[in-house]
């Protein structure tokens, strides 16, 4: 139980550390406007010894308020050398010296990311003075001003897990699983409360991403919570939005990718999440992993379920060419159903060859209608809304089939279906691109 005497001194101990705290970031901010003009005014002096360090701290526990105060600055004053010490003295027993010790190491910390940036920005050549990570960053999204200022907005948003990343590689991907499953806990509950007052930070993503591009392990639980963490964020609006936009985009295709490679033995459960993202954002550059899984299926070397292929086959669809038709004709006779839609008596049944058709009349510029695909809905990300990509039986289906074989034999499409009698004119350009005659070769055969 904490006493009355106990409570006043972690009050007069928080105000003392707060203070010493906010003096430290004042004259830190003047270094952070010129850090040489600050080292002509501090000019350099031997860093204390280790046994210096040890006895502040000692000191941070005494009897006496001046004799903590004094040591506190001296701490403060040391600065990198005596994180080692403090990142010790945080665990220790004593209430009094665990907690100047960590709001000490927090301002050092402060103090070092503030002079980084500085001299990070103001830099010609980083160097040294760059932020962990920057050499792989720059080599992914390029050296100017406004990449710049965005890693350090990463390292701002996420600075336990990038500092740390630094020190520790090879826990990445575990500080990385704690960081996610607190911050998708917490969105959960705001969402739960129908109030969004900590809206998850486009930088926190954004380190997301990048960070996983330097974890040699994959966790799929981390691919799950960071994909449900885009679906809670303002992610898109950033995206379309801001003047990021295309750093954002990189990253975000960097890690989809990363996920997806075709090493990656569980690639295929990864792509059931992964590709429907993909095709959200319009990440174009998904699409040659898109091409590698059809055609792990179509030589056996991979068993994907009926929801990848249909994904996948989206995917060569909305930013493949022509003639990727080839690599979509092996899945057209593929029955695995992947949607069912019932409205009223009537339900209908969406095959993963279905869908490998459709896709392939679109890549040739063919009205799916013209081949019994009678009600077709479009969607921005998927072309087509899955479910209208159907049919109410196999009798109807084998029509569509028999018009798309005939087409392939002879480059000429079947005549548009006969409007109902009841339905007026409409003399308005069909939205589609009209149909063109192709040879045999062309269509893939």
């Amino acid at each position: 139980m904490t006493t009355g005497s106990q409570r006043t001194m972690q009050s007069v101990l928080s105000r003392v550390l707060l203070m010493a705290l906010a003096t430290s970031v004042i004259c830190l901010g003047f270094l952070a406007g010129s850090a040489k003009a600050a080292d002509d005014e501090h000019p350099l002096v031997a860093p204390p010894s280790a046994d210096e360090v040890l006895a502040w701290i000692e000191q941070l526990s005494s009897t006496s308020y001046s004799q903590r105060e004094q040591a506190s600055l001296s701490l403060l004053a040391a600065g990198q050398g005596a994180i080692p010490h403090l990142q010790q003295s945080v665990e220790s027993p004593d209430l009094e010296v665990a907690l100047r010790s960590q709001r000490i190491l927090s301002a050092i910390q402060t103090r070092i990311v503030l002079q980084r940036r500085a001299a990070f920005l103001e830099a010609e050549d980083p160097g040294d003075v760059a932020p962990f990570g920057w050499k792989n960053f720059q080599q992914l999204v390029g050296d100017t001003q406004m990449t710049r200022e965005f890693f350090l907005g990463m390292h701002e948003a996420e600075p336990e897990l990038m500092l740390a990343a630094e020190r520790r590689r090879e826990d990445l991907t575990s500080l990385l699983s704690t960081r996610t499953e607190v911050l998708e806990e917490s969105s959960f509950n705001q969402r739960q409360r129908g109030v969004i007052n900590q809206p998850i930070s486009s930088f926190s993503l954004a380190s997301f991403f990048f960070l996983t591009t330097l974890d040699t392990k994959r966790d799929r639980l981390v691919v799950q919570r960071i994909t449900q963490l885009i679906n809670y964020s303002d992610l898109r609006t950033k995206m379309s939005s801001t003047p990021q936009r295309e750093i954002l985009m990189l990253l975000l295709s960097k890690y989809v990718a990363k996920q997806l490679a075709s090493e990656n033995a569980d690639a295929g459960t990864q792509a059931r999440t992964l590709l429907p993202l993909a095709l959200n954002y319009g990440i174009q550059g998904i699409l040659p992993v898109a091409v590698d899984l059809l055609k792990q299926a179509e030589e056996g070397t991979a068993k994907l379920d009926a929801n990848v292929i249909t994904y996948a086959a989206i995917t060569v669809g909305r930013f493949g060419k022509p003639e990727d038709v080839e690599i979509l004709l092996p899945h057209i006779p593929d029955k695995r159903v992947c949607h069912t839609y019932t409205s009223g008596n009537e339900r209908r049944q969406t095959y993963a060859g279905d869908v490998a058709l459709v896709m392939c009349l679109h890549l040739l510029r063919q009205e799916p209608q013209r081949y019994h695909f009678d009600i077709l809905s479009a969607s921005s990300s998927t072309i087509y809304q899955q479910y209208t990509m159907s049919f109410v039986d196999d009798e109807h289906r084998q029509k569509s089939r028999d018009a798309w074989e005939e087409f392939r034999k002879t480059g000429v499409p079947p005549e548009p279906p006969p409007k109902p009698s009841n339905v007026e004119k409409d003399d308005k350009k069909p939205l589609q691109a009209a149909p063109i005659k192709i040879n045999a070769r062309q269509a893939g055969q």
